[in-house]
């Protein structure tokens, strides 16, 4: 997700498959990222994003996040994501190691 929230860039936030998927049934997610599904709006999943003391809920449809997630997993289907991943390099970028 992409955001324009008066700032001088926007603000990005990535959000898991798995994360939306689980969070379409129950509350799921740590930290900065919850997402649950409404229990009084039918088809209504929410979704916090925390950074420092400034907190957003979003309201989302259930049906988007079913298709975002249907979508993607016919991009990168269910347990091939490492095949797609440069953990390695991820690794290295963390660790400040040269390539």
């Amino acid at each position: 997700m992409l955001f324009n929230v008066n700032t001088d860039a926007p603000v990005e936030w990535v959000l898991g498959r798995d994360l939306m998927s689980a969070g379409r049934h129950e509350l799921s997610g740590a930290g900065d990222v919850r997402v649950w599904p409404s229990e009084i709006l039918d088809g209504v999943v929410f979704i916090s994003l925390r950074s420092g003391a400034e907190m957003e809920v979003l309201a989302a449809s259930a049906r988007a996040i079913d298709t975002f997630v249907e979508r993607t997993h016919q991009v990168v289907p269910p347990g091939e994501e490492e095949q797609h991943l440069d953990l390695d390099g991820v690794v290295r970028r963390l660790m400040d190691e040269p390539s």
